[in-house]
């Protein structure tokens, strides 16, 4: 959320957000977000490094262009539980549940779907909905 205060947005709607992203992959391409992460990495980075919330095969397409050992993981959780995580997280601009569905049919328009089914090594499966602290202590490995 630090980087949308350069876009000027200190408390942005959900519906501003999907506005946003789509917008600056319309002006600077798809992979943008992946290009802009990527270049911050090799600035910052030590030997490893964790992306969360790639949303397509493009750009998972730069990351393994530039980083030759990328290995790509899928968070997969239940609809319950992701919604319950968005609703309790504290950055999270989603109160409903048609919000979180809206984000997740944006998600998708980005193509998470292609991403989940064609890009993972290996999947956690989330095996119960959980408290926000316990919440990635409750995932099984699946390759």
């Amino acid at each position: 959320m630090k980087a949308l205060g350069g876009a000027g947005m200190k408390d942005p709607t959900l519906e501003e957000l999907i506005r946003y992203s789509i917008t600056i992959r319309e002006r600077l391409g798809i992979e943008c977000i992946a290009e802009a992460c990527v270049k911050h990495i090799i600035e910052k980075a030590e030997q490893r490094v964790v992306v969360d919330g790639v949303r397509s095969m493009i750009e998972v397409e730069v990351f393994k262009r530039t980083f030759v050992r990328t290995t790509v993981l899928a968070l997969i959780v239940p609809r319950a539980g992701r919604y319950q995580y968005m609703f309790n997280h504290p950055q999270s601009v989603v109160r409903t549940e048609a919000q979180a569905r809206m984000l997740d049919l944006h998600e998708l328009s980005l193509g998470a779907g292609e991403l989940l089914l064609l890009g993972p090594d290996y999947y956690l499966l989330h095996r119960g909905v959980v408290d926000q602290s316990s919440f990635f202590e409750s995932f099984e490995l699946q390759r």
